[in-house]
């Protein structure tokens, strides 16, 4: 029979009840490191039995079930499904062939489902990675002009979440063999194995500093422990590109006033820098309370981003779309999801969050969690979330706080809150640092104005964030109707989108029609206003807030006056070079 983990750990205690020498308290430390880390992906100690978990419990069932029963390994293909041949990288089948074997996993490591402990079940997942090692991800294949990502991140962060989920039952000398290709790819957290002149910033280096991490944790090392801990702080660079940092700009990260910049020019806080977040609180998680425990004294930064960039942009639980970035036009993540992902990243970071903070951020989780009643949290959030909600909502201790009051500048990502018990009121701008939208990768292509004055506005009642100033309409700006040219420039900085806005319809006679907010009004219509609009903040937003049906606009936003022009919006000239907008 094959020597496992669990059979070794079962000696192990059999040996310290004898009296035999007991383990070293580091490698206490590398099991208790390993399973906080199983308890951000699983879940941890939860009642399968609890409604809220057992649907949630049956999902992952599900999933693993269907993933074992369509598995079908053909070497000859090769393939592990087949839907997802693994001869050409370039697909980047065999990143999701790893997805995939991780979902196995966590329905092998998640209590109640079917699988749960399963011997036979754990030698399935282990094929499954002998099998994709051999054809798929080893030392011997090259990349072959595939996505860089997918060689660097995305397998070894599948590869150490699915190995820490199976860890009992990997028989042993399999984890060398399967981390080789990793000692390749993903050796540390500061560098671009497929581009030397890159160093990794942001999201890119939090995912590696996890996936270094992980590999120290399972193979017990040290040395890579302590590697990817340093990578954090960015020692190597001297701290510029540190995730615990804040930047003085002009650059990407977290500003001291709350704003966060991706991509140079764009306002990202519920985008990228949830993402961010998510990344950093569980690295702070892991190492908490080990050896390795992080004492860079910037860590700090990252609880105080919670208050500064992220609780002023949540209204019960919702993300603004102000700063969501472009994927405000992404089907299927929308600002409910955007602020789950950020209430998730909290909830983490709450497990290792200093005493005053932690005390500070569960009313207002409770106060989230307890006011969202058209998405609820619970019935969207992944098991180990809803763990951590459940408990701070049973706590009686903790008080629902009320929602966040206040008015918040975000000066260095040029948006504006302003938020009352009932309502909240919200202005997105550009300037010279700060382009007015991104639109890459096929997205967010006609969200041209949604940077240049554009308000929204949140009600009482759950309603969404939805716009109310005219500038956010599809409307063409009146000096560039003659000529279509990309990209643009806004004020010296890069104006993201790489569409332009559709040219005005022609008259029957051929020549151009006014722009729709110049055009006389016919009867019974109003002329369209798209100025910048002067609003009493005190009075007007629960009329906007109404349904439009029941609603009437104030008089002074039923004058006609003319659209300000978007100033120092001009064209690109075409014998320059189009600015590059960074990775996606």
């Amino acid at each position: 029979m094959a020597l496992t983990r669990r059979t070794f750990l079962t000696a192990a205690t059999a040996a310290a009840t004898l009296g035999l020498a007991a383990p070293a308290r580091a490698e206490d430390a590398f099991d208790a490191a390993r399973l906080r880390w199983t308890g951000m992906i699983a879940g941890g100690a939860f009642d399968p039995g609890d409604p809220d978990f057992a649907a949630k419990v049956a999902a992952v069932d599900s999933a693993a079930a269907s993933l074992r029963a369509s598995m079908s390994p053909d070497p000859a293909r090769p393939s592990l499904w087949p839907g997802l041949p693994l001869d050409d990288p370039r697909t980047g089948n065999f990143s999701r062939a790893y997805s995939q074997v991780r979902g196995m996993a966590l329905g092998w490591a998640t209590p109640g489902t079917r699988m749960h402990g399963d011997a036979a079940f754990a030698a399935d997942v282990v094929s499954a990675l002998d099998f994709l090692y051999e054809h798929a991800y080893n030392e011997r294949l090259e990349r072959q002009n595939s996505n860089w990502f997918w060689w660097e991140i995305g397998v070894p962060r599948s590869l150490t979440d699915t190995c820490a989920l199976l860890y009992e039952d990997i028989p042993a000398g399999r984890l060398d063999v399967w981390f080789g290709p990793l000692l390749r790819w993903c050796p540390d957290a500061d560098h671009r194995i497929s581009n030397a002149t890159i160093t990794e910033t942001g999201a890119n280096r939090t995912n590696k500093a996890m996936a270094v991490a992980m590999r120290g944790v399972l193979t017990r090392d040290a040395t890579a422990i302590e590697l990817a801990r340093d990578g954090i702080s960015d020692k190597l660079g001297g701290g510029r590109w540190s995730l615990l940092k804040l930047t003085e700009g002009p650059r990407d990260g977290f500003y001291r006033d709350g704003s966060f910049i991706q991509h140079e020019f764009y306002p990202y806080t519920g985008a990228y820098g949830t993402d961010h977040l998510d990344g950093v609180a569980r690295l702070i998680t892991l190492y908490a309370g080990s050896p390795w425990d992080i004492a860079d004294p910037d860590v700090v930064n990252v609880f105080d981003i919670v208050d500064r960039s992220f609780i002023p942009v949540i209204y019960d639980g919702l993300m603004m779309d102000m700063v969501r970035g472009r994927q405000i036009s992404v089907q299927g993540w929308r600002d409910t999801d955007a602020g789950q992902k950020a209430l998730e990243g909290i909830l983490i970071l709450l497990e290792g969050a200093p005493r005053a903070y932690a005390e500070r951020w569960r009313p207002v989780i409770k106060g989230w969690v307890t006011r969202n009643t058209v998405h609820p949290f619970l019935a969207r959030a992944g098991l180990p979330a809803v763990r951590q909600a459940k408990a701070i909502l049973n706590d009686a201790a903790v008080p629902t706080g009320p929602r966040t009051e206040g008015t918040y500048v975000f000066a260095d990502m040029d948006r504006v809150v302003h938020r009352r018990p009932t309502w909240a009121y919200a202005i997105s701008m550009c300037s010279e640092r700060i382009g007015a939208a991104e639109g890459i990768n096929l997205e967010n292509l006609h969200g041209w104005y949604t940077g240049d004055g554009m308000t929204r506005a949140a009600g009482p009642d759950g309603r969404r964030a939805r716009p109310v100033g005219r500038l956010g309409r599809r409307l063409r700006h009146p000096r560039s109707h003659p000529l279509r040219r990309t990209p643009t420039q806004h004020l010296g900085g890069t104006h993201g989108s790489r569409t332009q806005p559709p040219r005005a319809a022609r008259r029957h006679d051929g020549r151009p029609r006014r722009p729709a907010h110049r055009r006389r009004p016919g009867p019974g219509r109003r002329r369209p206003s798209g100025g910048p609009h002067r609003l009493r903040l005190d009075g007007d937003l629960p009329q906007l807030l109404r349904p439009p049906a029941a609603r009437q606009d104030p008089p002074h936003l039923r004058r006609r006056h003319r659209r300000a022009p978007l100033l120092g919006v001009r064209h690109r000239p075409q014998h320059l070079p189009r600015p590059g907008l960074g990775p996606a």
